[in-house]
């Protein structure tokens, strides 16, 4: 057994786990909306977090740079009574403005625990992972091909 049969079995067992995690993250998102209820939000802030980030390259030089964290704050009323969900949305700001109505989904056991309810939280994360388990297990029998070559 050489080093690309290794490298295939490994490329095997990341692409068949993220897969599986992205099946296990959907199914556990679908078991929490069936106990979820619409409600619509406004959005009130979007909140900035600016932190310092440092890099070390292949020569072991440091570079500190600055970066920005977005969370969207909205504010969302459930029996007459509101609540305020913090939502991370990374490092772009996404095109959100203040006062937008936005689609959310609250626990009606727990109202305080709601999500952002869209395409992308529903479908596109767990596609994007499935994606990419598919290319790294594609990787893999790549691999076994050259392998199988030499």
């Amino acid at each position: 057994m050489n080093n690309l049969h290794i490298m295939s079995m490994i490329f095997f067992g990341i692409g068949i786990s993220v897969i599986f995690l992205a099946r296990y993250l959907k199914r556990k998102n679908q078991i929490w909306m069936l106990n979820a209820a619409p409600v619509k939000g406004i959005l009130k802030e979007i909140e900035a977090r600016e932190f310092e980030r440092t890099t070390v390259d292949d020569d072991n030089n440091s570079t500190r740079n600055f970066a920005t964290e977005y969370h969207l704050l909205i504010e969302y009323t459930v029996d007459e009574v509101s609540y305020m969900l913090r939502h991370y949305i990374g490092d772009i700001k996404l095109g959100y403005d203040i006062g937008d109505e936005l689609d959310l989904r609250y626990n009606i056991d727990n109202h305080e625990d709601a999500k952002l309810y869209s395409w992308w939280t529903q479908n596109g994360f767990y596609g994007l992972l499935t994606i990419i388990g598919i290319v790294v297990l594609g990787l893999s029998f790549f691999t076994l091909y050259k392998a199988s070559m030499l």
